[in-house]
């Protein structure tokens, strides 16, 4: 996939001088050709054009004026631009008489001005067009974060004038030898997959499994930034058509008692814009691969990796089955057992990574289960039932419901993968526990189409990334699932990560080692604390539910309010533009650069 250039053009100083117009009132009319189409970000190609077609020179009443037509193939304010140009020519009052600025039903502006000062006009006129050119770019372009401490001589930057060859222009290179090589297609394998498409960056997703979704695909919480950043991607609608909105929760005592319940769900929409919803794992990625452009090709199962070797430039994976694939850097979201991370371990100094097989411990452990039993139960329901030092969660939707059953133990680094292992023994104490009215734990078991247990385990990773190779979601980081905040992590890792890989790319289309190793520490910064964080609040929240004082629901209900502003400093992609994003009573914190600069200048007029 070839990355398109995010440039911005002006076709030369389309305001220069012309020789005044013998004869009163005639009118000149120079055609001139339409700007080059300008990308403001990749996927802002034909949103964040300007483009002009003419200038109109004329004498009238002892004073020449100009005028130049223009339009916008997108979203900016054309109102806004009207406004900043009237602004910027009101600078050179005295010079420049009477500047108008105004729309037509097609959607086209018109800019023009006065002058009776011969060249002096033309140069003041120049002047004030440069100004307000340099303020529209700014509503339409993101322009290079150095915050990375890129070196500055390489960041892109935007030649501020006009130059002599008539060119107004920005450059950024070629991106179709970049490539990224995604290890993993889970959920977070997925958006990261449409974050990069959308950042028109080439990938390959590889998947050991010989099939995209896994069998058996148990339950995945969402959270509402999450959905915001499928809305932003474009895919709102196809992942609401597949999921279940998560409405109200209960709480019950091991005797059915209800110890409260609630619409907690519903204010999560009202407070953010964006339900919670709950996705059967198996719908959602046939969904996310089904709506990458040629995803036979970009999607590769059955590999297995066993190798990762530097490659001129680049680096190269190598496969088990003899093939191999080249790239410019890997992604490894391939989850808690990563195979990308060993590789890591196997290939920096010794002391940097845990050695251990198992970097995370686990303090509890926890039976899955899956049914299409859903008799008595209210779709989108999450039923919360306690039990001395055991907790258990139903979630529910039309046509499946999904189970957790929590237990705690010795706190454990033994690398155990998810299967059967003890699974029958240890729902056997819940049988008979009420998740409903008329409706056991022991019922729904009893029917399920899955079912299997694995040690919880929980931590954060000191180091993400080693040479070209970088880790995301559970790969990096772990936490209990109590909270559904596992995928939601990873998947704002992926968010972050492309918007860091962005940065890089503007500087240099065929980035260094060092230049990699710089972006993956950015990324890391900017996520770490936040999954920490969200480690924390689930493992309070399982203490909370399973301890001497369970079900301590006031006490979690504090937690819950930790969760709030994680929730509206969710990541989103810097350079796609997004202005048909929900809101709720909390405002969003981060927003598309291009909107952020909208705003600013908004403020400034």
């Amino acid at each position: 996939m070839k990355f398109q250039a995010i440039i911005l053009f002006a076709a030369g100083p389309f305001m220069a001088a012309a020789a005044p117009t013998k004869g009163m009132g005639k009118l000149t009319k120079i055609v001139r050709p339409n700007l080059t189409l300008v990308e403001a970000s990749s996927h802002l190609e034909k949103r964040c054009a300007v483009f002009q077609e003419e200038e109109k020179i004329w004498h009238e009443s002892g004073q020449s004026r100009r005028r130049i037509k223009f339009w916008n193939d997108g979203q900016t304010d054309i109102n806004l631009m009207c406004t900043i140009w009237v602004r910027e020519a009101n600078k050179s009052r005295g010079i420049l008489n009477n500047p108008q600025c105004w729309i037509r039903d097609d959607g086209t502006g018109r800019v023009d001005i006065s002058t009776a000062l011969g060249p002096l006009g033309d140069t003041a006129f120049r002047d004030a067009y440069n100004r307000q050119f340099k303020l529209w770019r700014r509503l339409l372009t993101p322009m290079t974060d150095v915050s990375l401490g890129l070196n500055s001589s390489r960041s892109f930057a935007y030649q501020d004038n006009f130059s002599s060859s008539n060119d107004f222009y920005g450059h950024f290179g070629d991106m179709s030898t970049f490539k990224v090589i995604i290890i993993g297609a889970g959920p977070v394998g997925l958006v990261l997959a449409h974050a990069l498409q959308a950042s028109s960056i080439d990938y390959v997703i590889i998947e050991q499994r010989a099939q995209v979704p896994p069998e058996p695909a148990y339950g995945l919480f969402l959270w509402p930034h999450i959905l915001r950043i499928f809305h932003q991607l474009g895919l709102l609608d196809a992942v609401e058509a597949i999921g279940q909105p998560m409405l109200h929760s209960m709480h019950l005592s091991a005797e059915g008692e209800v110890l409260r319940s609630g619409q907690g769900f519903e204010e999560l929409e009202m407070l953010y814009g964006y339900p919670m919803m709950l996705f059967n794992r198996g719908s959602f990625a046939k969904t996310l691969v089904e709506a990458l452009d040629n995803w036979e090709q970009h999607v590769k199962t059955n590999k297995r990796l066993c190798n990762i070797v530097p490659h001129g430039d680049g680096i190269k994976v190598e496969f088990a089955d003899g093939s191999s694939e080249k790239g410019s850097m890997v992604i490894g979201a391939d989850g808690i057992w990563s195979t990308v991370r060993d590789q890591m371990m196997a290939k920096a100094p010794e002391g940097l990574f845990d050695q251990s097989s198992n970097p995370f411990e686990a303090p509890y452990a926890g039976v899955f289960g899956k049914t299409n039993y859903i008799q008595g139960l209210v779709a989108g329901s999450n039923i919360n039932v306690y039990q001395q030092d055991t907790h258990v969660q139903v979630f529910t939707s039309e046509t499946e419901a999904h189970m957790i059953a929590y237990r705690r133990i010795p706190v454990s680094r033994e690398r155990t993968h998810f299967g059967q292992n003890n699974a029958e023994d240890a729902t056997k104490p819940w049988f008979q526990v009420p998740v409903a009215e008329n409706v056991t734990f022991g019922d729904l078991w009893e029917s399920k189409s899955a079912g299997g247990s694995a040690n919880l385990d929980e931590g954060v990773l000191r180091w993400w990334h080693w040479g070209r190779m970088v880790l995301v979601g559970d790969a990096a980081h772990k936490m209990n699932p109590v909270r559904g905040a596992g995928a939601c992590c990873g998947i704002e890792d992926a968010i972050t990560l492309v918007n860091v890989l962005k940065r890089v790319l503007r500087s240099d289309s065929n980035p260094s080692e060092t230049d990699l190793r710089q972006a993956f520490m950015a990324y890391q910064g900017a996520r770490e604390s936040s999954a920490r964080l969200w480690m924390d609040i689930s493992r309070v929240s399982i203490d909370l539910s399973t301890g001497p004082s369970q079900p301590a629901l006031k006490a979690t209900r504090i937690a819950d309010m930790r969760t709030v502003p994680l929730v509206a400093n969710g990541p989103i992609l810097d350079d796609l533009f997004f202005p048909e994003e929900k809101r709720g009573f909390i405002p969003w914190r981060r927003k598309p650069r291009s909107q952020k600069v909208t705003a600013q200048v908004k403020s400034q007029l």
